[in-house]
């Protein structure tokens, strides 16, 4: 039972909470436009890929499993949260 409570610990540090608006660092690039997101444990913004499944949806929270660094910070793995579940998240 421990392992399972240190795994949902762990899992904290890979939710991210939709970011809506355009900020000003973003305004006139093409990425103004992209599904962001802002997650626990990183400073700056990340990104849903398009070609991810939830990308049309863009749920207001999600777990996700890998975050890449290429040009630009992108989650992957993602799954949807639910909105009342995020308390136990933070």
């Amino acid at each position: 039972m421990e392992d399972v409570e240190q795994a949902w610990r762990d899992l904290s540090h890979r939710v991210a909470k939709r970011v809506r608006g355009n900020s000003r660092s973003m305004e006139g690039h093409r990425k103004a436009k992209a599904v962001r997101y802002q997650a626990c444990m990183v400073d700056e913004i990340v990104f849903l890929n398009r070609r991810s499944s939830l990308y049309h949806a863009a749920p207001e929270f999600l777990v996700y499993s890998d975050l890449l660094h290429t040009k630009w910070p992108y989650i992957h793995g993602t799954k949807s949260v639910k909105p009342q579940l995020w308390r136990v998240f933070v």
